[in-house]
């Protein structure tokens, strides 16, 4: 399931990352329907990482600060998170709307609809995608000093993660007409990524753990959350090391 979401991503940002190249009036429904799709198998997965995560964190506490009930409560939270997932994955993958997003797929693979640009130099149009996708990610990350620390913060750097992710992936499309000289740097970016994608982790740990704030367990709750704001600082800081030494592809 994990693969398929990926796969799916990594689709959906190739066809936009290559819309001078693919036709996006003819790609533009398929990239939404891979972006309902994906959304549809996140919960489950994205439950299973967070759940591993802070049971782990649990089990790391000191003994005085683990209050009666808390590894229950969290138990039975993710027990049910999980549950309501995999019902939404079975539901999206036996459903209609996912049949006629297969077909749209198998459509676009027999018949690309490409543009003009198609006809140029492979390498040429190539790196230029690449380079778009270097500019899109730094006007992004350019935002983040106007923002408020905090959710407006956290926000902006889940977009920049998105932008990233997108970036990546369109790199390693191209990797093997443009060759090494993408390498390093879609290196560079898929760790940049990382780190942005531990920080949402974190922010939505975060999340989770205001949630049951006043449930049995609160205090121990209220210690998990101070260390997953103690990791989103670190992180953040990581992701601006990254990102400052991060040159262009």
């Amino acid at each position: 399931m994990h693969q398929l979401r990926v796969a799916m991503r990594r689709t959906r940002s190739v066809l936009t990352a290559f819309r001078h190249v693919l036709d996006r009036d003819a790609t533009r429904q398929v990239s939404d329907e891979l972006r309902w799709a994906a959304g549809e198998l996140s919960a489950a997965r994205d439950t299973e990482v967070l759940r591993e995560h802070l049971v782990g964190e649990l089990a790391r506490l000191p003994e005085e600060a683990v209050t009666p009930g808390a590894k229950a409560r969290l138990t039975a939270y993710f027990d049910e998170q999980t549950a309501q997932g995999r019902d939404r994955v079975r539901e999206a993958l036996s459903s209609g709307r996912y049949a006629e997003l297969l077909d749209a797929l198998e459509r676009l693979v027999a018949r690309p609809p490409f543009t003009g640009q198609a006809n140029e130099p492979a390498q040429d149009v190539l790196e230029r995608a690449v380079r778009r996708t270097h500019r899109r990610l730094a006007r992004e990350a350019g935002r983040l000093g106007d923002l408020a620390p905090g959710a407006e913060l956290d926000t902006g750097l889940h977009e920049v993660r998105k932008k990233a992710k997108r970036a990546r992936y369109a790199a390693e499309a191209v990797e093997p007409v443009v060759g090494k000289r993408v390498r390093r740097w879609r290196q560079d970016v898929k760790a940049l990524a990382g780190t942005l994608g531990e920080h949402h982790d974190s922010v939505v740990a975060r999340e989770v753990l205001r949630g049951l704030a006043g449930e049995p367990g609160a205090f121990t709750f209220g210690v998990l959350h101070q260390r997953e704001t103690e990791r989103g600082q670190r992180l953040h800081q990581r992701f601006t090391e990254q990102w400052e030494s991060l040159g262009a592809p």
